[in-house]
């Protein structure tokens, strides 16, 4: 009897020692994956950190991108201004030199006509003509007006 009451206190002892190599591994499992998960939790806050370190200098540039990007439209504008003010000018010199050579054409008409006429009232058409042309016209090298 006590030969058996030590094999049972044996098989005891082995299974609580075998009972208790299963939790020390458990507990080495458990404490690798605690420190498995400690390790990505602290490497997902450092990235979300250098991420909301990175966004400022991401938004200074995208900034510095659209203005540098305004200021070019802002200059190709500018120049096509310019060219339609220059355009405009060489319009109106053009429209005054054709308004000029009518003014002169039309002159040259009425005294063409005063002077082929063959009733001799010549003196007398010059003068009723006189008042029909245009005094009031004001004329500068921009722009008419009567």
């Amino acid at each position: 009897m006590i030969f058996m009451r030590a094999q049972h206190l044996e098989a005891a002892k082995a299974e609580i020692e075998a009972e208790q190599m299963y939790r020390q591994h458990s507990r080495h499992g458990m404490s690798e994956i605690f420190t498995d998960i400690c390790t990505h939790h602290d490497e997902s806050q450092l990235k979300q950190e250098s991420d909301s370190d990175l966004m400022p200098v991401r938004v200074q540039r995208e900034i510095e991108f659209a203005v540098n990007f305004l200021e070019k439209d802002i200059h190709d504008k500018q120049d096509t201004l310019i060219g339609l003010k220059e355009q405009l000018k060489e319009v109106k010199a053009i429209n005054y030199e054709v308004y000029q050579k009518k003014q002169k054409s039309e002159e040259d008409g009425k005294e063409r006509d005063v002077k082929e006429r063959p009733d001799g009232k010549s003196s007398q058409i010059a003068a009723a003509m006189k008042p029909q042309e245009p005094t009031s016209c004001k004329i500068d090298r921009t722009f008419f007006t009567c």
